[in-house]
């Protein structure tokens, strides 16, 4: 918890301060470059006298990890880290005015600083603490509008009386910053820098603070109270309100954070800029290829793990040469079968998720081949005597197709179901296997044998049909006595869930 510590007239309280200065999501330009100076400070220099603090380089480090998860934005170079000793009033002074210098219209700058913060006496007068020195609001005022105004700024401030840094006790929103405009509008007046002359301090700065300007603020561990929230706001996809941006925005991890601070009352200013800002992409994890593996299905079934965070996932098919030969994007399950089936031989496929237009990573490959036997769902196989000579395989399917000798369907396309071969001259086997099941209603699939030449009947044929499931065999059949002019044998019907019905019974004429 913070606590105040009463030194001669200031009243130094335990917190974090920090400052982020982040892009307009969809408005900046591509050549915006994104830079940032984050300070933590928990030892602090003997002559200026605050007590030590815990959770501060913390605070720094954690929000540095966070914004450099995107690297499409943000890149270390861009970065600079200043903790303890490293950050006096000075170098951060120095540090700010060289981002000044070098940051252009459309460019952001992240100033992160974790502290001790303060007021004087009842005032909304508030400061934050640097290794050696107190940092007053009017001086940020001060070093803010050296900016260019085109600069998008966003100040968090995770300190003790926090909220004084942008408003006055009586309420007035960046009130302290008037007179620091107008002594600033004197000093550029005799330029010849009409941005600076047309210049108006606040239009493009935000802020958010970890309490109000009488509110003290609480520390933790490993973060302080507010900063904890923010940083936990960026590894929760369902924090980012737009899932079809892709993006995050400061507002979204605040609106987060404030109803989980207890003890204080986070506060915010230029509500529109915050919302609109892009405090980070949605980094979406890796999914994992779920199948198919070993020998499959010409049109297989591919399936993958969840990403959390995604909208939407983007499949890419290769052959054994490591040739693309079909990719499908927008799929809005975890799992994906394309239209057309596979010629036989070696495949591997990978996946990545969306989050709206923003793509995560591409997944590792996974590697499986098609053959003509091994993937059936269900097979027919029917054998017989020497006579009669010709018997014929025949199935209907639940949408009607006939799959025969003349007709022999298809594996790779719809009816999905085919008769391998057709023999002529007794024995067999003839195959019809089907590969993947079609659900209509309450129809099923009808297989029977035919007498089509040859002297003798089918009661007299020693005709068998043996119907397969993978690895197993789940029903014989043997052709019944009965009359010796029936040139039809119903042996079976089959649901689309792959059940069996019983039939075996001779017909005159087809069923």
């Amino acid at each position: 918890m913070k606590r105040i510590i009463k030194s001669g007239r200031w009243g130094f309280c335990l917190g974090v301060a920090s400052l982020l200065l982040l892009s307009i999501a969809g408005l900046q330009p591509a050549y915006a470059v994104y830079h940032a100076m984050l300070v933590g400070i928990d030892a602090y220099s003997p002559a200026y006298g605050p007590t030590p603090l815990g959770s501060c380089i913390n605070d720094a480090n954690g929000m540095r990890a966070k914004l450099l998860a995107d690297t499409n934005l943000w890149k270390t170079a861009n970065i600079s880290t200043k903790l303890n000793g490293a950050a006096t009033k000075a170098l951060i002074l120095s540090r700010m005015r060289a981002e000044a210098a070098v940051l252009h219209a459309g460019d952001v700058f992240v100033y992160f600083h974790s502290s001790h913060g303060g007021r004087v006496g009842t005032s909304a007068t508030a400061y934050l603490c640097t290794y050696n020195a107190s940092f007053y609001d009017t001086e940020l005022a001060a070093e803010l509008a050296r900016f260019n105004s085109g600069v998008k700024i966003f100040v968090i401030l995770d300190t003790c009386f926090s909220g004084g840094m942008f408003k006055s006790a009586t309420g007035g929103d960046w009130s302290f910053a008037d007179n620091v405009m107008a002594e600033y509008q004197k000093i550029v007046a005799k330029s010849n820098d009409p941005d600076k002359q047309a210049k108006a301090l606040g239009a493009n700065i935000a802020f958010l603070t970890a309490s109000d300007w009488n509110q003290t603020s609480y520390a933790g561990s490993p973060y302080s109270r507010y900063t904890r929230y923010l940083i936990e706001a960026c590894n929760l996809p369902g924090t980012d309100n737009n899932p079809t941006n892709g993006y995050r925005s400061f507002w979204e991890a605040h609106t987060y954070a404030w109803p989980r601070v207890t003890g204080q009352s986070p506060q915010f200013r230029n509500y529109s800029l915050l919302k609109a800002t892009t405090m980070m992409r949605v980094v979406l994890a890796k999914p994992t290829p779920i199948g198919p593996t070993g020998t499959a299905s010409p049109r297989p079934l591919f399936s993958w793990t969840a990403v959390s965070g995604a909208t939407c996932y983007e499949v890419q098919v290769f052959n054994g040469s490591g040739q693309l030969i079909t990719f499908q994007r927008y799929i809005g399950a975890t799992t994906w079968r394309f239209a057309t089936g596979l010629a036989d031989g070696s495949y591997h496929f990978r996946v990545r998720a969306y989050r709206g237009t923003l793509a995560g990573p591409w997944s590792d490959y996974l590697y499986f081949t098609t053959s003509p036997s091994g993937f059936y769902i269900r097979r027919a196989t029917l054998t017989w005597g020497a006579n009669p000579r010709d018997l014929d395989s025949h199935m209907v399917t639940p949408t009607g197709a006939h799959i025969y000798y003349s007709s022999k369907g298809s594996r790779t396309s719809a009816p999905w179901t085919q008769l391998d071969v057709d023999d002529t001259t007794s024995y067999g086997p003839e195959n019809i296997s089907v590969y993947q099941f079609t659900p209509v209603g309450s129809a099923v699939y009808k297989y029977y044998v035919y007498l089509y030449a040859g002297t003798g009947s089918l009661a007299t044929s020693g005709a068998r049909v043996s119907v397969q499931g993978p690895g197993t065999v789940l029903r014989n059949f043997t052709c019944p006595g009965g009359s010796s002019t029936a040139r039809y044998w119903h042996v079976f019907n089959m649901t689309s869930a792959g059940t069996v019905i019983p039939v075996n019974v001779l017909r005159a004429t087809a069923p």
